[in-house]
């Protein structure tokens, strides 16, 4: 009886579970598409992206603003990139404690040449692009877009929003800061091409400012590839 008990038990199985069965997955393909998401920012290399050979005659601009919350009080407030320490809003700010910016888009622009892109440093954007523009690009304003394009004649625009909220920790109660770095690639014309992220928390004791750096120093190669994938891939 328990013989025929475990042969029945393995018809059963064999039915639900066929040993050789017509249907077959393969990860191949989603592992080569997603493979990147795996690897840290410091080991994605460019070099992967087979980009079309007119890439290498476009310029890019990289503008980057800053946009808090703080939890604890409901203050919240959009900085641009012209924002520095003798101005009046400065110390409402959250979080970071001097100007990032210029920095930060150094560490992007050492990206976007490996691709063979032509880049501006933010005093040459300043120089030539108004503030009141250059924050209503940051805030989505299509034709500030396309006229700061036009004044630097960039064929890309890269818009970096910082966002940071603060708030208490329900378990340990200690304040805690979530940093987000949004980013949108945008063309000549103000059409969007991509977009990326990235995040990181820490507590409010810490340096905000570095743990900002530090992200974008970690993560920027992959921020790239993210951003120019599509673009690449589509051999514009």
């Amino acid at each position: 009886m328990n013989f025929l008990l475990q042969l029945a038990f393995l018809i059963l199985i064999g039915t639900f579970f066929p040993v050789h069965s017509s249907f077959s997955f393969s990860f191949s393909e989603y592992e080569q598409e997603e493979s990147f998401a795996e690897k840290s920012g410091e080991t994605v290399s460019l070099t992967e992206l087979r980009c079309p050979q007119s890439l290498k005659k476009s310029r890019i601009a990289t503008m980057i603003g800053e946009v808090h919350r703080d939890d604890r009080t409901g203050d919240d407030g959009f900085y641009g990139s012209f924002i520095s320490p003798d101005s009046p809003d400065w110390d409402s700010r959250f979080g970071t404690r001097k100007s990032v910016y210029g920095a930060l888009v150094d560490v992007f622009n050492q990206g976007f040449r490996q691709l063979g892109l032509k880049t501006y440093s933010s005093e040459e954007i300043n120089a030539q692009v108004a503030r009141e523009e250059q924050e209503a690009f940051l805030n989505n304003d299509l034709d500030a877009a396309i006229s700061a394009a036009d004044r630097l004649s960039a064929d890309f625009m890269l818009k970096g929003i910082i966002s940071t909220r603060t708030q208490i920790n329900s378990v340990v109660q200690v304040e805690e800061v979530f940093v987000t770095i949004n980013l949108a690639l945008f063309d000549r014309h103000g059409r969007q091409i991509s977009s990326a992220q990235a995040n990181e928390t820490t507590f409010s004791d810490a340096d905000v400012l570095t743990t900002i750096q530090k992200l974008v120093k970690k993560q920027s190669n992959e921020i790239i590839y993210q951003l120019f994938r599509e673009y690449c891939k589509g051999g514009r």
